[in-house]
C-alpha cells in the first residue's frame, strides 16, 4: 500500500491509501502532497518525472500544479529495474469549476479540435478515435500503456508459433530421400546407371555383382515443418513499425521537450531503449529469425493472426501502439493533457468558433494552424466580407506588426483570442482573454491583462474596439458583466461556461463593431 497526505499550514491529513495498481482519489491541481516513502532507498517518479527527497526524510512532497486528471505515481528499487504502479486522480481547482464541467470541456474540445487537448505533462485523461493528429506525447502515451503488454504476448505467442507444412522439390542423394513420386521416378528414368545399380541391389544381392552409380541424386519431394508463413510474417513486419515508431517517437522527444518535460526526458529516453532492445531481441529469435521479409501481404495473414487468440492479442496491442489521432473519449487509453488553464483557452476558442460557423452559415469557412505567430485561426469568407478567429496571435513589440497586421505599442503581447471583421474599406476587431479561475480576487487580478491589451494593441494604427475577460462564470464580480459596462469602458469580464454562452458572447461581442450588424 502507498499512503498519500495533504499538506496544510496545521500539519498533514491523510488522503488515503492505494494498492499495487489501484486508483487513489482527492487530489486538487496546484495541492502540496506527501508521498511516505516505503523505504529509505525506494525512488518515486511521477509520470517518469523524478520527485526527489531530502536524505532521511521518510516522504516525498508533490504538487500537480496547473493540471487535472489522472497521474501515474511508479515506485523502483535502488537498482531502478523492478517497478510499482499506482494511479492517483487530480480534479480541477475548486476555485475554478467542478469535474463534470471539467469533462464536458474536453468533450468539446474533441469534437471541434481535437490536437488542442495534447500536451506533454503530467496528468491523463481518457480518449480514443482515428483523426489523422499525431503528437508525439499522445504517441509515447501509448506505448507507454501498451508495451509490456505487447512485449509479453509476443513472446508468448513466440512459445506457440504458427507452423505450416512446406512442401519442396531437391535433387538430393537417394539415400536421403523418404517419399517418391511420380517425377522421382522419372529422373531415374534419365539416369539408367542409377537404375541399374538400384535392380542390383534389390534383386541381385549376393550375386556377386556390383553396379556402383556415379551420380546417385534423384528429384525428390521434401515436407517439412517451417514457421515462415503469413501470420508470422505480419507480426514481424509490425514489429519493425513499432521499433521505427519508438525510434522517432526518441527524436521527438529530445527536440520538443521544454523545460517543464525535460526532467522527464531521461526516464522516457531509457524506457524506450528498452522497448526496442526487448523487440529486437524477439525479431532475433524463433519464429521471426525464420521469416521472410515480404511488404505484400495479404488477407491471408491477418485471417490466420484474427483466428489465432494469442497471435490477435499481440496484433492488437501492436495496433494500440501505432494508432494515430484522437477523437472521442475511450475507456481504453489515456493521453497527456495541457494545462488546465491553456484548456480553458483552447475551449473557449473552439465553442466561439463553432458558435460563428453555426451563427453565419452563408460565410465559407476555413480552420488553419501551421501558421506563424498563431495557434490555429477560423476564416469565414462571403464576399469581400471577411471573419476572423485567431488563437494566441503573438503581437511584435514597439510597433513591428505581424504578417497580419497586428503589433504592440509597448513588449510583445500574446492575446488568448482575437475577433477580426474585414471590409474592403476598414477593418476592426476586439481582443479575448480567458481566465479559468472564478475566485473576486482572481479575477479583479486578471483584468488588469484587458486594460493592457486595450491599451496597447493596435491593427493598422487602431486600438481594439473593446476587450473582454472571460471566466466559467462572473457572480463573484457580477458589476464588470453588466449590459452598460463594456459600452461604457470597452473592457469587461464575461462568462463563458457552456456552447450556448458562447452565442450570447458573440451578440455582445458584435455590438462593438461598427462594421458588423
Amino acid at each position: 500500500m502507498l499512503e498519500v497526505f495533504s499538506e496544510h499550514a496545521d500539519g498533514r491529513r491523510l488522503v488515503g491509501s492505494v494498492s499495487l495498481g489501484g486508483v487513489l482519489h482527492g487530489f486538487h491541481e496546484q495541492g502540496t502532497y506527501a508521498i511516505q516513502r516505503p523505504a529509505p532507498d525506494t525512488r518515486l517518479y511521477i509520470d517518469d518525472q523524478p520527485i526527489n527527497a531530502a536524505p532521511g526524510d521518510m516522504y516525498w512532497k508533490w504538487s500537480p500544479g496547473f493540471y487535472a486528471g489522472r497521474v501515474t505515481a511508479e515506485l523502483t528499487g535502488a537498482d531502478g529495474l523492478s517497478s510499482k504502479r499506482y494511479y492517483l486522480e487530480v480534479a480541477p481547482d475548486k476555485d475554478k469549476i467542478d469535474k463534470s464541467k471539467f469533462e464536458r470541456l474536453l468533450k468539446d474540445i474533441a469534437d471541434y479540435l481535437p490536437e488542442y487537448l495534447l500536451g506533454n505533462e503530467p496528468a491523463q485523461i481518457k480518449a480514443g478515435g482515428r483523426s489523422p493528429f499525431l503528437s508525439v506525447w499522445l504517441a509515447y502515451a501509448r506505448l507507454r500503456a501498451n508495451a509490456e503488454a505487447y512485449i509479453n504476448s509476443l513472446r508468448e505467442l513466440s512459445e506457440h508459433s504458427i507452423t505450416r507444412l512446406r512442401y519442396r522439390r531437391e535433387h538430393t542423394d537417394i539415400h536421403r530421400v523418404k517419399r517418391i513420386d511420380v517425377f522421382t521416378i522419372r529422373s531415374l528414368c534419365t539416369n539408367p546407371e542409377l537404375s541399374r545399380a538400384l535392380r542390383a541391389k534389390t534383386m541381385g544381392e549376393g550375386s556377386g555383382t556390383t553396379y556402383v552409380a556415379r551420380d546417385t541424386r534423384v528429384n525428390a519431394p521434401f515436407h517439412e515443418v517451417s514457421v515462415d508463413n503469413p501470420p508470422n510474417r505480419l507480426i514481424l513486419k509490425q514489429i519493425n513499425q513499432v521499433v521505427r515508431h519508438a525510434a522517432w517517437i526518441g527524436q521527438k522527444l529530445e527536440n520538443e521537450s521544454d523545460a517543464d518535460s525535460r526532467p522527464s526526458l531521461p526516464r522516457r529516453l531509457a524506457f524506450l531503449g528498452k522497448i526496442n532492445r526487448q523487440l529486437r531481441s524477439i525479431a532475433g529469435r524463433q519464429p521471426f529469425s525464420s521469416v521472410s521479409a515480404d511488404d505484400s501481404l495479404d488477407s491471408t495473414g491477418l485471417d490466420a493472426v484474427t483466428a489465432n487468440p494469442l497471435y490477435d492479442r499481440a496484433h492488437k496491442k501492436g495496433l494500440s501502439i501505432l494508432m494515430k489521432g484522437i477523437r472521442e473519449f475511450a475507456a481504453d487509453e489515456m493521453l497527456y493533457l495541457s494545462s488546465t488553464w491553456r484548456l480553458y483557452e483552447a475551449w473557449c476558442f473552439c465553442v466561439i468558433a463553432g458558435a460563428l460557423e453555426d451563427g453565419h452559415p452563408n460565410f465559407q469557412w476555413k480552420r488553419h494552424t501551421g501558421k506563424s505567430r498563431i495557434a490555429c485561426m477560423l476564416e469565414g469568407i462571403r464576399g469581400d466580407h471577411l471573419i476572423r478567429l485567431y488563437d494566441q496571435m503573438t503581437c511584435p513589440s514597439l510597433e513591428e506588426t505581424n504578417a497580419y497586421g497586428y503589433s504592440s505599442i509597448s513588449k510583445e503581447r500574446i492575446p488568448d483570442i482575437i475577433l477580426e471583421y474585414r471590409t474592403p474599406s476598414k477593418i476592426e476587431f476586439v481582443c479575448i482573454d480567458a481566465k479559468y479561475r472564478v475566485g473576486k480576487a482572481n479575477l479583479l487580478d486578471a483584468m488588469s491583462s484587458a486594460h493592457i491589451y486595450q491599451q496597447s494593441l493596435r491593427l493598422n494604427g487602431n486600438r481594439p474596439n473593446a476587450t473582454c475577460l472571460l471566466s466559467p462564470h462572473t457572480r463573484n464580480v457580477s458589476r464588470l458583466s453588466e449590459p452598460d459596462y463594456l459600452d461604457k469602458y470597452q473592457v469587461a469580464c464575461l462568462p463563458l461556461d457552456d456552447k450556448a454562452d458562447a452565442k450570447e458572447l458573440l451578440a455582445i461581442l458584435k455590438c462593438q463593431f461598427t462594421l458588423w450588424h
